[in-house]
């Protein structure tokens, strides 16, 4: 991992070859814009991951950093979604939106941060639902930077499997400096050990199994000096509190390779609307504030060894009980033709009556009350197989969202519903009206006659 100084505001474009001993790869760059003022905020999507089907997925915004310290907003959308999909984001604007991911195949998200001046590049984030095994996801545990010689404990613990599985373990070093004798110990083990026994970079890479399927690689990068080395901040565990609590923002796990002291920047780089929260002392190891309003607070720390910044990190702080999402949204709409019953789901503004309606006619189809999380789930009969849907609460509307399992001829077709009382009723309704019409259109000469 080379570092340069950019000592002039513009654009570096720096280009990449890696070879594996036979042939060069071809060439990746990479551009770098500064600025003399403001620089861009950096997105981070958060992990890839791999579930089930018809799980929630939660997204993860709060690996997002800006290095003015500037507070972020946040604007996720979805760049694509398996075929019959209905998946829609929770709540775009949060840190930590979620869908529910109803079809089997890959989920491509983006998200894009804001520091009040400009956007940062898009990032995106890869969700693979699967039917069956679903494989896991390998986490070789962040870079490290260390002094030459040091001996390196990799950590590939935060690795996962939405199955549950019990994981096993192949590291190996794919990288490491010229005349390095490194060789890793417990290759197999969650965390194996080696020694950076000349300056340069290591490349660890850990697949794990799940004793069906291996996951896909995922790389560390170890980097060793001999001059001082960048310390590397940690900002301590995202933690989900009760409106009220007075939080301990911990920065002591922070560390420096050459065993300078450090400094501490913190900043609250993201918190609800409407909340007052201020760090009680931002540059202390242990800062704090009191969470005063239900929502998402992203703290952010740098730690400085006395010569240079370390990169930064985050850490997230949810209430228990979140605000209700300010729009309103479908989730899920499934028709089923069989029994010509359609599921809708999706969220609103706590305590609201939702409206479901037929989005190409404005026909109303259902109503239904969100609940304390603001969420709505409705299960209807109707007569026609409508294509699209919105829903409208409290003067917001969705956009518009396809139904899943609708006939190409939506809006025109009529299902079988054996159970349908409401069917019953009607037969019955037109059988009473012929045979009062039968009655009724009976000549008076042969009513008559039968009277007498």
């Amino acid at each position: 991992m080379p570092t340069f100084v950019a000592n002039i505001a513009g654009q570096y474009v720096v280009k990449l070859l890696v070879n594996d001993g036979k042939v060069a790869s071809a060439q990746d760059t990479v551009a770098i814009t500064t600025t003399g003022g403001n620089t861009a905020p950096v997105a981070n999507a958060g992990p890839d991951q791999s579930v089930q089907v018809n799980a929630s997925v939660a997204l993860k915004g709060s690996g997002s950093n800006d290095a003015d310290r500037n507070s972020l907003t946040y604007d996720w959308s979805i760049v694509s979604i398996p075929s019959g999909s209905t998946a829609t984001l929770s709540n775009p604007t949060a840190v930590a939106p979620s869908f529910v991911a109803d079809m089997a195949g890959p989920y491509v998200i983006q998200l894009v941060v804001n520091d009040g001046t400009v956007n940062s590049r898009p990032d995106t984030v890869t969700i693979a639902a699967a039917a069956g095994n679903t494989a896991p996801v390998a986490n070789a545990g962040p870079d490290q930077t260390v002094a030459v010689n040091a001996s390196i404990t990799l950590d590939g613990n935060a690795s996962t499997d939405a199955d549950r599985n019990a994981l096993t373990y192949q590291w190996a070093l794919t990288g490491k400096p010229a005349g390095s004798a490194a060789t890793l110990a417990n290759a197999t083990t969650a965390m194996p050990r080696f020694t950076a026994d000349v300056a340069g970079q290591y490349i660890g890479q850990l697949i794990v199994n799940d004793g069906t399927v291996h996951s896909a690689p995922d790389t560390v990068i170890v980097t060793a000096g001999v001059g001082n080395t960048a310390p590397v901040a940690n900002a301590g565990a995202d933690q989900t509190v009760a409106i009220g609590t007075t939080i301990v923002l911990d920065g002591t796990a922070s560390r420096d390779a050459d065993g300078n002291p450090l400094s501490w920047k913190w900043t609250l780089t993201s918190k609800p609307t409407g909340s007052s929260a201020l760090l009680s002392d931002p540059t202390a190891s242990r800062a704090s504030f009191l969470v005063d309003t239900g929502g998402e607070y992203v703290a952010q720390l740098i730690v400085n060894d006395g010569k240079v910044d370390s990169p930064p990190a985050t850490v997230m702080i949810k209430t228990q009980v979140m605000p209700p999402a300010r729009g309103i949204y479908i989730s899920r709409a499934r028709w089923n033709a069989e029994t010509g019953k359609l599921k809708v789901a999706g969220r609103a503004p706590n305590g609201t009556t939702v409206e479901i309606l037929d989005a190409d006619t404005g026909t109303p189809i259902a109503t239904d009350e969100t609940g304390r999380h603001g969420r709505f789930r409705l299960y209807v009969t109707v007569r026609v197989a409508p294509c699209a849907l919105v829903a409208k609460a409290n003067g917001l509307t969705s956009v518009r969202t396809p139904i899943a399992g609708a006939p190409a001829s939506c809006g025109n077709v009529k299902p079988r519903r054996g159970d349908d009382k409401d069917d019953e009723k009607e037969d019955e309704s037109k059988s009473g009206s012929k045979q009062n019409h039968e009655r009724n259109s009976k000549s008076p000469l042969k009513q008559n006659r039968q009277d007498r």
